[in-house]
């Protein structure tokens, strides 16, 4: 499965430190009216070792994103994820927020800024594409 920037590089960190849990790992996105979200859940719900894991890391990257740490210093333009540039320049007017979910945890994007919340769906939007989800890249809720 090819991954996007944003996924490989969690991904990878959890391979690096438990090897054996990220083989089990499932990657989804949500689109939402005031942005929406990144998902990331062990595939068992009799593995009990990856749950853990995945929160403490997801609650790292919110708190990367609050500080403007976007991990795109350095790289070439065309490995930059659409949105992603844009919400860096726009993160004061964006929420990332943690929400545990009973296999792992999401990351959650929300703003009530226009330009914040396209930023968000094309960065959305590449990563269904890039993990090849199957998620749907339209709206959900109000």
């Amino acid at each position: 499965m090819r991954r996007s920037r944003h996924a490989v590089l969690l991904f990878t960190f959890i391979a690096i430190a438990q090897p054996a849990v990220a083989q089990h790992l499932r990657f989804h996105f949500k689109l939402l009216a005031d942005g929406g979200y990144s998902q990331l859940e062990a595939q068992s719900p009799a593995d009990t070792a990856a749950p853990a894991f995945i929160r403490t890391q997801i609650q790292t990257q919110v708190t990367k994103f609050s500080a403007g740490e976007f991990g795109l210093a350095g790289l070439s333009p065309d490995l930059i994820p659409p949105g992603l540039r844009q919400m860096e320049k726009l993160r004061t007017s964006i929420t990332f927020k943690y929400q545990e979910t009973p296999r792992g945890g999401r990351l959650l994007f929300i703003s009530t800024d226009p330009a914040a919340i396209q930023a968000i769906h094309d960065f959305l939007r590449f990563e269904i594409e890039s993990n090849r989800t199957g998620d749907p890249t339209t709206i959900e809720g109000p």
